[in-house]
């Protein structure tokens, strides 16, 4: 039974708005196209803000929203960018400076999980 998938990218940031760009890139150009990401910024300066603004304003897929106080550094970040999930999405952490490494990458998940599906 195939089963409809979607994911959810969870990103903590922290003034990593360098980075941002290859990994904004690389799930542009995925084959997959069910997928979201919500950058969870932990209190970046303006300049950092400004370039999550920006890459959120050309992709809807793209969000980012301010890390709750009660939930603090990198695993806070985790676990409240988990509160924003939707039931039947897959979860998957990525860090800033992480990207796909081909334009099949999330496809491949999806394979592995079609084929386990017929065993």
């Amino acid at each position: 039974m195939k089963k409809n998938i979607s994911f959810l990218i969870i990103v903590p940031t922290l003034n990593s708005y360098r980075l941002l760009p290859k990994l904004v890139d690389s799930l542009e150009k995925q084959t997959f196209n069910e997928w979201r990401v919500i950058f969870v910024d932990g209190g970046s300066t303006k300049r950092h803000i400004k370039k999550l603004e920006q890459i959120c304003s050309n992709n809807q897929r793209f969000t980012w929203i301010k890390q709750s106080n009660e939930y603090k550094f990198i695993y806070g970040a985790m676990n409240y960018g988990m509160k924003f999930a939707t039931k039947g999405e897959w979860v998957l952490f990525w860090g800033s400076d992480d990207y796909a490494s081909s334009k099949n990458s999330l496809m491949q998940y999806v394979n592995i999980y079609n084929d386990s599906e017929k065993l």
